[in-house]
């Protein structure tokens, strides 16, 4: 399991304080809605229905919390008290899914809750199976493709790992 520490930080493009930590099971709901919010306008698009209908099911919050007391984490990005990112680790190795809050997009939220997961990886090398418009995002965080793209549950992937 991640440890309970809480990461301050600060945005660096605007200084606004932020604080990365682990999720707590009251915000579960909020992660939930944090991670639907974001689906239509940006993944929905890439997703066949069967993958839309994974997907929502895959991030409800009864399987959010099921997962969590199984074989995942989840770190959370707060800023004034709200949630404004999520990153998901699955078996301490794996990036299972990393959103940040349209507003909070750009100013290196996802970059921080990034780096936060990977420190609280295991081995050596991290994956990520990255969505079609997170493929840029991780190959400047330092990920390389690690096969060719696919589409597994309906959901267009490109494995990637780092380290």
């Amino acid at each position: 399991m991640f440890s309970k520490k809480i990461l301050p930080t600060v945005l660096a493009k605007s200084g606004i304080a932020m604080l990365i930590r682990p999720i707590l099971p009251d915000e579960i709901p909020a992660a939930s809605a944090l991670i639907r919010s974001l689906f239509d306008p940006y993944l929905a698009p890439d997703y066949t229905p069967a993958g839309r209908e994974f997907f929502w099911e895959f991030t409800a919050p009864e399987e959010i919390r099921h997962r969590l007391g199984t074989d995942s984490t989840m770190l959370v990005a707060e800023i004034d008290g709200e949630l404004v990112g999520l990153a998901k680790i699955r078996d301490r190795s794996h990036i299972a899914c990393l959103f940040v809050a349209a507003p909070r997009q750009g100013q290196g939220v996802g970059k921080r809750l990034l780096s936060a997961a990977i420190a609280a990886c295991r081995p050596a090398r991290v994956t990520v199976h990255a969505s079609t418009q997170a493929v840029e995002f991780y190959l400047r965080m330092g990920f390389v493709p690690d096969g060719p793209a696919r589409q597994e549950h309906g959901i267009h992937t490109t494995p990637m790992i780092c380290g």
